[in-house]
């Protein structure tokens, strides 16, 4: 064997070559775990968007529907009531329309008759009245299998406060004077039997910025009814919510959806009731920048005519869980805003990294304004 053989089958790389090639290496991968770790944030991020955009649209048509059909098989003034709140989500309330057969119903006049002295307006009112309205309940609200009214309530566990049940609304009119306006509330969970029920005119949500909505039709009235009704309210991180959830929206009790940051009303009053919707007729709509042509005051449930209602308009606010990792982990400035909405007057908070999506509803009632009382 040649001396010029063994040197070659014994050459390998230098220590220099060695030290090169581990640097070029550890520079391949930084760079590809960081874009890897760039990947997986933007994946993240995409896939809570997608979850905020289905949410959306789920919930956008449960809400669509049910304010399309309120005032089904009822008078028309008890079709519509809002807490219309200039610090806080508003409060939607549409008459439930599950409970009702028309089959061999003669006219749409499903109500259930209180009296004055049973309306109160303050805090919390009993009423002893029927909660059967057609003859034929459709909630179960003891749990044994059997019917027994048709307003909302699934009575929570003893040892539950009361916010935690599932309970409906209900909306309080004068049949004799709808321009009276209407009262609405919320079933206090556990409440309803056939004969009696419970309601809290301030939604019974602590942890929320709530205002008693109630004190508008002033005993002695004329005919006061009630019929039942669905609540859409959102939970501000109160009795609902789980952390790290901070806001949910809530129809009858029941969370839809989480983190919806905000619910923000508007409704068109045809006032002089020409089919136009002219300045000052959008009550609850925004009122500054960006300048609204139909901007109107705020929404008062007892200075609205709800035989003049035409449109109600539904702003919707969803967010994803978590905040963009990307723009924390560069410090990048967030862009994220939450910003008001209709005539929401809050101060702007500080800009964050989470994306938000805002849907608006603009939905017209198939059953108010075509009937001969109506005009």
């Amino acid at each position: 064997m040649s001396t010029e053989s063994t040197t070659h089958r014994y050459q390998g790389f230098s220590l220099i070559e060695m030290m090169v090639s581990m640097a070029i290496l550890a520079l391949i991968t930084v760079y590809l775990t960081d874009m890897l770790v760039r990947q997986s944030r933007t994946y993240t991020v995409v896939d809570q968007v997608t979850e905020v955009q289905q949410n959306m649209r789920v919930i956008s048509d449960i809400i669509e529907r049910e304010m399309r059909t309120t005032g089904f098989m009822t008078g028309e003034a008890g079709v519509f009531c809002a807490v219309d709140l200039l610090g806080a989500p508003d409060i939607l309330v549409v008459s439930d329309d599950a409970p009702f057969d028309p089959t061999d119903q003669p006219a749409s006049n499903m109500v259930v008759d209180i009296t004055d002295a049973e309306y109160t307006g303050a805090g919390t009112d009993t009423f002893n009245v029927a909660t059967i309205l057609e003859g034929a309940a459709f909630y179960d609200v003891d749990g044994n299998a059997t019917l027994d009214s048709d307003f909302f309530d699934v009575q929570p566990a003893a040892a539950l406060p009361m916010p935690f049940g599932q309970s409906g609304g209900v909306i309080v009119y004068d049949q004799t004077n709808s321009g009276a306006g209407v009262a609405c509330g919320r079933i206090v969970p556990g409440s309803v039997t056939a004969t009696r029920l419970q309601v809290d005119w301030t939604f019974g949500l602590p942890g929320a910025i709530y205002a008693p909505a109630a004190a508008n039709l002033t005993p002695p009235a004329g005919d006061l009814v009630m019929v039942p009704a669905i609540v859409y309210q959102i939970d501000q991180g109160g009795a609902v919510a789980v952390p790290p959830v901070t806001s949910q929206l809530l129809r009858n009790g029941l969370v839809i959806a989480q983190d919806v940051e905000d619910m923000q009303l508007a409704a068109w009053f045809d006032v002089d009731n020409d089919d136009v919707q002219d300045a000052g007729e959008y009550f609850g709509a925004r009122t500054a920048a960006p300048a609204d042509p139909l901007a109107g005051v705020q929404y008062l449930q007892n200075q609205r005519n709800n035989q003049r209602l035409r449109e109600i308009r539904v702003n919707l606010m969803l967010r994803t869980r978590t905040q963009d990792a990307n723009v924390l982990a560069t410090g990048a400035q967030p862009q994220g805003q939450y910003p008001n909405l209709e005539n929401r007057n809050t101060a702007q908070p500080v800009a964050d990294a989470f994306v938000r999506r805002v849907h608006t509803l603009a939905i017209r009632p198939r059953n108010v304004g075509h009937r001969i009382d109506s005009l």
